[in-house]
């Protein structure tokens, strides 16, 4: 035809989400650096194919409604060296763990190690409550009850394109895993054993329940980890950028906004609950004055002064209606 000009056309894939953090697939038995990986064609191009534990993790990770923006790899030649590969790799921004070609029972030295952390979390799958019972007492770790060895990396992906405060583990829905069929009391004995599984709600296949292996729901260990971290991380900004910040009261006050606006950006993300009686949040800061610093901190220019606290929103996760028929 000769023509000058050439349309093309893409089919549009809807992009990933940025949550609180990456996940990562950590593979044991093949050593492999970190790297980040946007979409399937990076998995295999780092060299997992389709029939390696690795990719099909990831796949699940990226076919989940609310898909993270990218996931982590990285690669341990064995389970007893793969504490000291994470410990390696703990600045590189990921949250959520998976682990790929090893069994729960072989995982001991990677739950003793993310156990250390305060912005980790990993998510295991086992058999039945036996292998519940071994991951131990701990908030970060999450078990979950499946027959597919690799069920844990649909929670984990869903759950690291979604924003702390905005949901909860609990009834969420995801792609690429069957149903489980357990009856009432196997189910309670997952529950009671502070484990999850995957079950038919109301048409709906979902998470069954939301707590992590301590018995604590672990949409509030995000929003916990969130808060701290984002105070960390702005108050680090704020003294980098200042020229000084004084030690006086002004320079105070600049700490206690950063702390301010951290608690203000949670209770826009449904993490702090509302009291509807006075139309506010409830958190609160309370940052002393320089006059209420010892002498002895103000000479090492350390201020121990500041202080908040902020009430959790929570979720609800069973209702109880009480009706009346009248004849």
């Amino acid at each position: 035809m000769g023509n000058d000009v050439t349309v093309k056309i893409d089919i549009r894939k809807p992009a990933g989400k940025l949550g609180f953090g990456i996940p990562l697939i950590l593979t044991i038995g093949k050593a492999d650096e970190y790297k980040e990986c946007f979409d399937m064609a990076d998995i295999v191009d780092a060299g997992y194919k389709d029939t390696t534990d690795t990719y099909k993790a990831a796949a699940l990770m990226l076919a989940q409604t609310d898909k993270p923006s990218s996931i982590a790899i990285v690669g341990a030649e064995s389970a007893d060296t793969a504490a000291e590969v994470l410990m390696a790799n703990a600045d590189k921004g990921w949250r959520r763990l998976v682990v790929a070609g090893a069994e729960a029972a072989a995982l001991s030295s990677v739950i003793a190690y993310i156990n250390t952390t305060d912005d980790k979390m990993l998510f295991v799958t086992v058999n039945d409550t036996a292998g519940l019972a071994a991951l131990g007492v701990n908030d970060r770790t999450v078990g979950f009850v499946h027959s597919n060895p690799l069920a844990a990396a649909a929670l984990a992906g869903e759950a690291s394109g979604l924003n702390p405060g905005g949901f909860t583990y609990k009834n969420l829905i995801l792609t690429g895993i069957e149903p489980m069929d357990f009856n009432e009391a196997e189910l309670k004995a997952i529950h009671d054993a502070n484990g999850l599984t995957f079950i038919t709600k109301a048409g709906d296949n979902v998470t069954s329940e939301g707590k992590a292996m301590s018995g604590e729901y672990i949409d509030i260990i995000d929003c916990k980890d969130w808060i701290i971290s984002q105070i960390i991380y702005r108050t680090q900004k704020l003294l980098n950028t200042m020229p000084k910040v004084p030690y006086d009261n002004s320079g105070i006050a600049m700490l206690e906004n950063v702390c301010l606006t951290v608690l203000k950006e949670a209770a826009n993300m449904g993490m702090v609950a509302y009291d509807t009686e006075t139309g506010s949040y409830l958190y609160s800061t309370d940052y002393a004055l320089r006059e209420e610093q010892s002498g002895a901190d103000r000479v090492e220019r350390r201020y121990v002064g500041g202080k908040f606290s902020f009430e959790l929103a929570g979720a609800v996760h069973t209702v109880v209606v009480n009706g009346e028929i009248s004849i």
